[in-house]
């Protein structure tokens, strides 16, 4: 009596499979833009902390690939400033490592045409947002940037958010979003 040979399947066609399961979910959901009327205009002025938690695609992987930041009224310079972590660490002010504040203007993309609100938040939440993004020295991770599967831009942005307690997620798209979570 021989055995019925043994079915092989290559890690690397069940891995493709999930691979290409993933890239068709963000690919139909990743980039829906929400309603922008929802959201403030960043050239107005509001009378209170506001925060907004935007993202862009991403140039030469932009149906994959999303870029979250934070845009944060200043109430005392009255404007919004922007913060992010960006793939080149900076030096002088407005930067920690790889950690920067205003390197473009709150509302530009990142390259790949033009960015969009997900999230806005006032009063309280968002001054528990301005306390975080305003302390940039406890982000564990100011030195380090890797695209895959983190530290990155949206490794911040769900830092930030998990550190203000405040319950929002991020894009499939938003690759590295779930760092934080596994590097603990």
């Amino acid at each position: 009596m021989t055995d019925a040979p043994k079915k092989h399947i290559r890690p690397g066609r069940k891995c493709f499979g999930w691979l290409a399961v993933w890239m068709i979910a963000v690919i139909a959901g990743c980039h829906h833009t929400p309603d922008q009327s929802a959201f403030s205009d960043l050239s107005n002025r509001p009378s209170g902390p506001a925060v907004q938690l935007r993202c862009a695609k991403i140039p030469g992987v932009s149906a994959i690939a999303a870029h979250c930041w934070f845009a944060e009224y200043d109430l005392d310079q009255k404007r919004w400033r922007r913060w992010e972590v960006w793939q080149h660490a900076g030096k002088g002010s407005g930067s920690w490592g790889h950690i920067r504040r205003d390197l473009m203007h709150p509302a530009s993309g990142v390259g790949h045409g033009g960015s969009w609100a997900l999230a806005e938040w006032t009063g309280a939440e968002a001054s528990r947002l301005t306390a975080v993004l305003r302390d940039p020295e406890r982000y564990p991770w100011p030195d380090t940037y890797r695209y895959w599967p983190g530290p990155n831009s949206n490794t911040y942005a769900a830092w930030v958010l998990r550190e203000a307690e405040i319950s929002t997620a991020l894009p499939l798209a938003a690759i590295g979003r779930g760092y934080c979570i596994f590097a603990n």
